[in-house]
């Protein structure tokens, strides 16, 4: 299957950085300056003195390459090489394995993959046009109902974590640590989900159209738009807490040397959001935050936190998302209501 067949990709990084697929491992044959190189030897005198340009600049790292090569594939047996359309610098690569290592593998020289990543994109990106296999759940509730744990919790063996694919939790504050991947990289780990349980129903949390920077395709988004919602129920006393631990107590523990970049970070969320905060709450907002930080310094305590966050989820959060669900009127299979923490 696609999404377990694990790929030595060997373009160059800005290449891997811009479209990959999540089992991919960047193991590039040419840098990016050096690929620039080969690209304008190629235009102004022809495929052969690209050719004799790439193996004169990879002439020092070859051996480097192929040890990488070889590592990965004595962890991954099964791995097959790609490039961009499937021919020179994979072929080169097959070619130099099989001259340095022969069988010394223990098995034959990888495969490459057919096509290389312009039509391996082509075939996933079709494949999210074409959904009426699938089925869609998707699971709602205000803002700190925590729908990606619950869902979890039922052990859904079909359920597509968009946020974990686009590393950013969808609100403005909902940034991760790492920064998020290309939109091509989403949309290629969507695709191979959407693909790996196209015979079963999917459940999804019912995002709005852009998660952090990246957008669902809209064909993906619109069948989401036409899906039932299984409704989760959460007091705003229960997500308010939930709030507290996962965007306060969790980050000030990851980083305790810096709250002051913490409290920044939801400042500048504020300001992001305070057109339609209006003025008035954007600055009981920020003087919340000021007071929040300074307790934390004084004090180590936390708890002060809740007032601006309920204030946020109220006067924000939950008036926008009840509006949605008004407009949208999708068909609700299910409401529960989650126990009291």
């Amino acid at each position: 299957m696609l999404s377990q067949t694990p790929l030595i990709d060997v373009r160059s990084p800005g290449e891997f950085a811009a479209s990959h697929l999540p089992n991919a491992r960047n193991i590039p044959i040419l840098n990016d300056d050096q690929r620039a190189q080969v690209g304008t030897a190629y235009k102004l005198q022809g495929q052969q003195a690209a050719i004799n340009l790439g193996l004169s600049l990879t002439a020092e790292t070859k051996s480097r390459s192929v040890t990488a090569w070889t590592h990965f594939l004595i962890q991954h047996p099964q791995a097959v090489l790609i490039c961009f359309r499937g021919g020179l610098r994979s072929g080169f690569a097959q070619n130099w394995l099989r001259q340095s290592l022969g069988l010394s593998l223990g098995q034959a020289t990888p495969l490459r993959w057919p096509g290389g990543t312009k039509s391996l994109r082509q075939f996933l990106l079709a494949s999210m046009q074409n959904l009426e296999r699938h089925q869609f759940h998707l699971v709602g509730g205000l803002t700190g109902s925590r729908k990606t744990q619950w869902l979890r919790a039922q052990q859904q063996n079909c359920f597509i974590d968009l946020e974990k694919l686009a590393h950013h939790r969808g609100s403005i504050f909902g940034g991760y640590q790492s920064i998020q991947p290309a939109q091509a990289t989403f949309e290629n780990g969507l695709a191979l989900e959407l693909l790996q349980n196209r015979d079963h129903i999917i459940f999804l949390e019912d995002e709005s159209r852009m998660i952090g920077h990246r957008v669902i395709p809209e064909s993906v988004f619109l069948k989401m738009r036409d899906s039932p919602v299984i409704w989760l129920k959460v007091a705003t006393e229960s997500r308010v807490q939930n709030i507290l631990e996962d965007y306060v107590l969790k980050p000030l523990a990851e980083n305790p040397e810096n709250p002051a970049q913490l409290f920044d970070f939801f400042k500048w969320g504020v300001s992001k959001i305070s057109v339609k905060l209006g003025s008035q709450m954007a600055m009981e907002l920020n003087k919340d935050l000021d007071f929040s930080f300074n307790d934390f310094l004084k004090n180590q305590s936390t708890a002060s936190n809740t007032v601006w966050i309920q204030k946020l989820l109220v006067h924000y959060y939950d008036p926008m998302y009840i509006k949605n669900i008004n407009q949208r009127q999708p068909k609700i299979l299910n409401q529960i209501e989650l126990s009291v923490r």
